[in-house]
């Protein structure tokens, strides 16, 4: 019996596999061809090559960025330009989350403290503020009396620690002689810090930008009992601040995600959230 010959195997070439690096540059470059579109809805007053700056070194502080799909970030970054802010961890972030049931990352959208003072000299014109962080060694004491709250601060300069930091406040002065303060506790911002999702990111604002976040904490206590100021207006203004929400953003009038879905987190990989 003659022995038919065999066929050779089919060797199967598998392509491999992409980098967060490699997918982070790719993203990159891909936001940048968006520059146009965040320069239509921006103000006329915001720099878009300094808008452009922050949101290309913002995307390579944060390695997680790589997990988000393009559409989430556009949304990010469209909604921080119309807001003539830029994405600089000081007038706004860009955080990342874990939707842990479906799996995925995305991009989200958050005001930080000068976007806050933004809020209160567009809402009160003439208004002066005067704000900070206290530091273990300070000279600190505020009272109540009936005239007001009294404050004083004298820094020492003995400490600029985080761990170190033992109050936060805010004096709004109005040009007719009125003055509102707010004084927060470490206890109570920590309160604060415990129910935000960005509390545990390395890469969140709490962990890389603390002082700042303990003072966008007194001025939102502050900005709730202003006259006159209904936050209602101002559209997600507290995001951070709330627990367990998760976003997901419709992007109709944006382009389509041109990047293949980031690859699910390997068990055991840290998560963000």
């Amino acid at each position: 019996m003659t022995q038919l010959p065999t066929q050779p195997q089919q060797q199967t070439q598998t392509r491999p596999a992409e980098s967060e690096l490699d997918r982070l540059m790719k993203l990159r470059t891909s936001i940048e061809t968006e520059s146009p579109e965040f320069a239509k809805i921006a103000p006329p007053n915001v720099d878009n090559e300094r808008f452009m700056r922050a949101a290309k070194s913002w995307m390579m502080s944060n390695p997680d960025i790589a997990r988000c799909s393009k559409s989430t970030i556009m949304f990010a970054l469209m909604k921080c330009a119309k807001d003539g802010l830029l994405p600089d961890g000081k007038q706004a972030f860009i955080n990342v989350f874990l939707d842990r049931k479906a799996g995925t990352y995305s991009a989200t959208y958050q005001r930080m403290v000068e976007c806050c003072v933004v809020i209160l000299q567009r809402n009160y014109p003439g208004i002066s503020l005067t704000r900070g962080v206290v530091y273990k060694g300070d000279v600190f004491t505020h009272e109540v009396t009936e005239a007001g709250r009294k404050i004083k601060h004298v820094p020492t300069g003995e400490s600029e620690k985080d761990a170190d930091i033992t109050h936060a406040y805010i004096i709004a002065s109005f040009p007719d002689g009125r003055s509102f303060s707010e004084v927060m506790s470490i206890g109570q911002i920590n309160k604060r810090k415990a129910v935000s999702r960005s509390a545990s990111s390395d890469y969140g604002p709490w962990k890389r930008w603390f002082p700042d976040m303990c003072k966008k904490s007194a001025i939102h206590d502050l900005m709730k009992t202003l006259p006159g100021l209904d936050l209602a207006d101002e559209d997600d203004f507290d995001r951070d601040e709330t627990p367990q929400r998760q976003h997901q953003p419709t992007l109709d009038d944006l382009a389509a995600d041109i990047l293949e879905p980031a690859p699910p987190r390997e068990p055991g990989d840290d998560e963000t959230e």
